[in-house]
């Protein structure tokens, strides 16, 4: 009994380069994203393990806040003006840096679950999915619904 190569075919087959690249860019789009989500991840852990260490000790942060609030009262100097605005402004300033640099780490991440989102997923599948886990139920909640407007048109137009 005579057997088939297979292995001769699949190597007459010419190789799809475009596919290829197009896999090759795809999968260092997905590093990309992965790095961006990890990076996010890391910096977002390191700004509230700050902000938590500066709360459980405030006078390690002192030097900091002293530094900032010289630096301010010194902009802020005005001759015949005597009213310190130098701390809050110090606190404030710092605030808005916090807050700035944790809004840079979610974008991120943000921008990182994107990239892995737009390359990796098949959008059709994906609704498929969810119009049969949660669309189903929906649709089915919603029939009598529907159809009591359809009923409802149909006589308002026969009415007429």
């Amino acid at each position: 009994m005579a057997t088939y190569d297979y292995r001769r075919d699949k190597q007459d087959e010419p190789v799809d380069m475009i596919g290829t690249i197009g896999g090759l860019v795809r999968v260092l789009s997905n590093l990309v994203g992965l790095f961006c989500i990890i990076a996010g991840v890391v910096f977002s852990f390191k700004l509230f393990n700050m902000i938590y260490a500066a709360l459980k000790n405030p006078d390690a942060f002192i030097e900091i806040y002293g530094k900032w609030n010289s630096a301010i009262n010194e902009f802020l100097s005005l001759p015949n003006f005597d009213v310190q605005i130098a701390a809050v402004a110090s606190l404030v300033i710092l605030g808005a840096g916090v807050l700035t640099l944790i809004w840079i780490a979610f974008e991120f991440m943000r921008t990182g679950a994107k990239i892995v989102s737009w390359t990796t997923s098949d959008r059709e599948a994906i609704k498929k999915i969810l119009e049969y886990t949660i669309g189903y139920r929906i649709r089915n909640a919603a029939a009598p619904a529907a159809a009591q407007k359809t009923e409802t048109a149909a006589e308002n137009r026969d009415a007429e």
